[in-house]
């Protein structure tokens, strides 16, 4: 028995050599590692680092903000939170400016080399590194607004 690819989300199931039935994959629950083109990689590329400058841009006004809060007077609890913070923004935007480099160089990578199984790899860990990026983010910016939620009110 084996599976092979036809034109679309359809899918020839084989079950003995010379018998051949299509089956299509949303009736199978099968979803096909469909082979993708360059341009579609250069694009995904482009927004993941467009994602990763807003990101950038919202956490160089959240460090404003931590400086304004700072000119306020603050808990010892508080000055402790803003030092973290301050230091997680500094780590973030670390890790954003190496994320978003490593996928410059992938991405030029892609207009040089003919897609092959490397270059897939490649994206798919690029891929996985930018989502737990972006969780890790997401945790920072929630918790910052709850900070200053706390810290403004009375």
């Amino acid at each position: 028995m084996f599976f092979s690819f036809e034109s679309g989300l359809n899918l020839k199931y084989h079950p003995t050599p010379g018998k051949v039935t299509k089956k299509s994959f949303n009736h199978l629950k099968l979803y096909p590692m469909v082979q993708t083109d360059i341009s579609q990689l250069s694009a995904e590329c482009a927004d993941w680092r467009q994602i990763i400058r807003n990101y950038r841009d919202e956490f160089h006004d959240c460090e404003k903000a931590l400086l304004e809060m700072c000119k306020k007077s603050l808990t010892k609890d508080h000055l402790a939170q803003v030092e973290h913070f301050q230091n997680q923004f500094d780590i973030q935007l670390k890790n954003i400016h190496d994320l978003k480099q490593v996928i410059k160089t992938h991405e030029r990578k892609l207009q040089l080399e003919t897609a092959g199984d490397d270059v897939y790899g490649q994206h798919e860990n690029l891929l996985s590194d930018f989502i737990a990026l972006e969780n890790t983010l997401q945790e920072l910016r929630d918790d910052f607004k709850d900070f200053i939620n706390q810290t403004s009110c009375p």
